[in-house]
């Protein structure tokens, strides 16, 4: 009896300490407001990527963006929210234009201001997005794509609605932007897609969680990674392994140019390697050595954007 006493009281505390812990992750994870910044110019979590020295390049780049004649746009999701994005209308006319899609905890103006100058040198239309729970579009819970693919499909159909489908589209996306272009590929996307690049992409929310779990706090996936996964089905009406961006690329049709950094153990190389490898599509690769999480372009921009323009230009008109 004694020992069937003790054995409830340690099953019913690690079950509570295991619901607690899968709350606490929820809401630092997944929740909007788990992560409060002090200082913007930091990031809110660390890549294990030195981000100070490239403050002054992202400030003057984002410096030059805001500077332009931007529109504020907005698009309502499919589940009621207002999503927003910033739009730069190329400096002369174009029948092309990118859809930009920034990574975790950040926005479009920030993340993409570098690449948004190198499109709009190019003669594109760019359109930075802010995901859901992100920048100034609402929502309280992030999606990691398993959401946000939704949004990039109607975000697409936005600028189909407003360009009467006049426009080439190439869709590009940094770390959970990337597994969302990915994930969004096989959405039934119109013809007018031309291509998606997908820089440091994560196989899946699931995969991603818990190599992170294992090698930056040492703690097993099993039981903190499921529990929380399915506190977030019930609160965010998705679970982490509900969508795999490498299984999606065996079924996408779109071009896909995969870009990773080689030192990346934030989102480990191997799962750009897995989603190229999955691809069945038209597909390039371009790995950057001595780039970590989100490092490429700036650590290797000369490649990177010599990389992007040669593959859009076989699969664009121009």
């Amino acid at each position: 009896m004694l020992f069937t006493k003790l054995a409830a009281e340690a099953s019913a505390a690690a079950i509570f300490m295991t619901a607690g812990g899968a709350a606490y992750t929820f809401h630092k994870v997944v929740e909007r407001d788990g992560i409060k910044l002090s200082d913007p110019a930091k990031m809110p979590i660390d890549v294990g990527t030195d981000w100070t020295k490239y403050v002054p390049f992202i400030q003057e780049k984002k410096e030059w963006f805001l500077a332009k004649p931007l529109e504020r746009v907005a698009i309502t999701s499919f589940d009621g929210l207002i999503l927003r994005g910033l739009y730069l209308p190329a400096k002369k006319a174009s029948d092309r234009i990118v859809i930009a899609f920034h990574g975790y905890r950040s926005q479009g103006k920030s993340e993409f201001a570098g690449l948004a100058q190198f499109y709009y040198e190019a003669g594109y239309h760019v359109l930075l997005v802010d995901d859901r729970a992100h920048g100034e579009s609402d929502g309280k819970y992030i999606g990691f794509g398993c959401l946000d693919r939704y949004d990039c499909a109607k975000w697409i159909e936005y600028v189909n609605k407003r360009f009467e489908g006049r426009m080439q589209i190439v869709l590009h996306g940094i770390s959970m932007g990337a597994a969302t272009v990915i994930m969004a590929s096989t959405r039934n996307l119109p013809d007018n897609v031309k291509a998606i690049v997908a820089d440091c992409p994560f196989t899946s929310a699931w995969q991603v969680f818990s190599h992170l779990l294992k090698t930056k706090y040492h703690i097993p996936e099993f039981p903190l990674l499921s529990a929380t996964s399915l506190l977030c089905k019930e609160r965010a009406g998705y679970t982490f392994d509900q969508v795999s961006a490498s299984i999606e690329a065996m079924k996408m049709k779109q071009p896909l140019l995969v870009i990773h950094g080689e030192m990346d153990n934030f989102v480990p190389t191997y799962m750009g390697e897995e989603i190229y490898r999955a691809c069945n599509a038209k597909k390039k690769k371009l790995m950057i050595t001595k780039a970590g999480h989100g490092e490429s372009f700036f650590a290797g921009k000369d490649a990177y954007e010599e990389a992007v323009d040669a593959f859009l230009s076989d699969c664009l008109t121009f």
